[in-house]
């Protein structure tokens, strides 16, 4: 199977339904960043090859933000659909050489887990440089130490070539150069208010129940074990 027909037939559609879901699911996790931030920050979004926090962005009424993907077509489809922000189908790193210290907020979404590591090492390196001394580097992937879904992580995807924990994740960061490091877990969110209200709670239950089995009983275990780590990073 050719796996750009796949990616573009599987990740292109998405419904009403899930745009509301990530817009509910970003603002829990991002709020705290976002509360108090000028609406004219400049933000960037490297090599996502889905809209959904570029949707979120636009709804809260950002207005400098600038997208990276290598996909042609995609590019092309969110210019029309996002007119007022600015796409590129080229290489961020040729491109933005030349712009140190560009941008307050740089996101990126499960795409470390496709990269080798010369290419985290390089990308990590000019992320430290595009972004401002006060800016932050916000990244979303999946969890080697997820307690039942890391192998579904690794492999569920075939571009997959490895995957993080939050331990060996900020040993890169810190190694790139960020002095302020902080990972937190992602719970599924629901978008009825109420129900995710008890679900939020069994969530967090649940993981600390867990958590201290593994300990209580030998194992090794991590403060982050949900399917994906939320990483915050600044200078």
């Amino acid at each position: 199977m050719d796996y750009n027909n796949y990616f573009q037939n599987h990740y292109w559609e998405i419904s009403d339904i899930q745009m509301r879901y990530y817009a509910q699911y970003f603002h829990r996790v991002l709020w705290d960043v976002l509360k108090n931030q000028d609406k004219t920050i400049r933000i960037l979004e490297i090599w996502s090859g889905q809209w959904k926090f570029l949707n979120y962005i636009s709804s809260l009424g950002y207005v400098n933000y600038v997208w990276f993907e290598l996909d042609v077509d995609m590019t092309a489809f969110l210019r029309k659909q996002y007119p007022s922000f600015v796409f590129h189908s080229t290489n961020v790193n040729d491109y933005l050489i030349e712009n140190p210290e560009s941008f307050d907020i740089i996101f990126m979404s499960n795409v470390f887990e496709h990269l080798s590591v010369d290419e985290w090492k390089n990308m990590l390196k000019s992320i430290y440089l595009w972004m401002k001394s006060s800016g932050t580097f916000i990244n979303i992937m999946p969890n080697a130490w997820s307690l039942f879904m890391s192998s579904y992580g690794r492999y569920n995807d075939i571009t997959h070539k490895v995957l993080y924990t939050s331990a060996s994740f900020n040993h890169i960061l810190l190694d790139a150069g960020f002095k302020q490091v902080m990972h937190k877990n992602v719970f599924f969110t629901h978008l009825n208010s109420i129900i995710d209200s008890f679900w939020r709670l069994f969530q967090k239950v649940s993981f600390f129940i867990l958590k201290y089995f593994l300990l209580l009983n030998g194992f090794p275990s991590d403060n982050i074990l949900t399917f994906e780590i939320f990483t915050l990073a600044k200078k």
